[in-house]
């Protein structure tokens, strides 16, 4: 027995879609308070990964005794491109800016304190991205430049000898190594770029939505203080009128 019956079309789809994707747009009343928590100062507005327990007094300015060795190395460095006549008061500056720029470095590397917002925690996360991928891509591009030896070989049409390099990487492992710090360039580039910003834009609305719940909350929380000192005076005026109100029936 045949079968005549047709079978169901095939679906076909031009590749469009219904899906939108979730903006991160900030509304235009929350603007200012966006500003607010963007805005802040990485070094002077936020601690740092580490807390200290305890007074501590901070001193009045940083001297070069302070700063760690590789940071008092830069210092020395910066300064004596200085002339002697102007070092000393050039000394100040380039410290603060050299600590400050630790300072920086630090919360890119273990990130801010627990008082940062979620922009913040996003900020020094995708720095911390492009360092360490700019750190892979360094350590890849020095292995494929590392040479064992020379060789000498001599030119077929001049005859001339020359040192041909050997590189330490060769076969297909330099082909890998090649691959990966392509891949490295190219993670650098996406996140100095649409994923470091579309991150950043996901973490700034973040960032607004919990402060205004924490302000609704704060604001609610004040109201029912208020509410609460209304009603237990108004409770207080419901007994005082009710002992009146005893007061006037046993004098009938």
């Amino acid at each position: 027995m045949s079968d005549n019956s047709t079978p169901p079309a095939a679906l076909e789809s031009d590749g469009s879609s219904d899906y939108t994707p979730k903006s991160y747009d900030i509304a235009p009343e929350d603007r200012d308070l966006a500003d607010s928590l963007v805005n802040q100062d990485p070094i002077r507005d936020l601690s740092g990964p580490v807390s200290v327990v305890g007074a501590v007094k901070l001193p009045e300015k940083i001297t070069r005794e302070m700063l760690p060795s590789d940071v008092r190395a830069r210092v020395d460095a910066r300064l004596a491109d200085f002339p002697e006549v102007n070092r000393a008061a050039a000394e100040e500056r380039v410290i603060l800016e050299e600590a400050e720029q630790y300072a920086y470095a630090v919360r890119v590397w273990g990130g801010p304190g627990e008082d940062a917002n979620a922009f913040q925690q996003e900020r020094f996360l995708v720095e911390h991205d492009i360092y360490d991928a700019q750190r892979k891509l360094s350590e890849r591009l020095t292995a494929l430049q590392e040479i064992v030896r020379h060789d000498r070989k001599e030119d077929p049409e001049t005859g001339e000898l020359y040192d041909e390099p050997v590189y330490r990487i060769q076969g297909d492992m330099r082909l890998a190594t090649e691959h990966e710090a392509a891949e490295l360039r190219r993670r650098i580039a996406l996140l100095e770029g649409s994923e470091g910003q579309r991150r950043l834009a996901e973490a700034r609305y973040e960032a607004v939505e919990h402060a205004k719940k924490l302000r609704d909350e704060a604001a609610i929380d004040e109201e029912a203080q208020q509410l609460a000192k209304s009603e237990v005076r108004a409770a207080r005026v419901a007994d005082r009128a009710a002992a009146y109100r005893r007061f006037e029936e046993t004098e009938r």
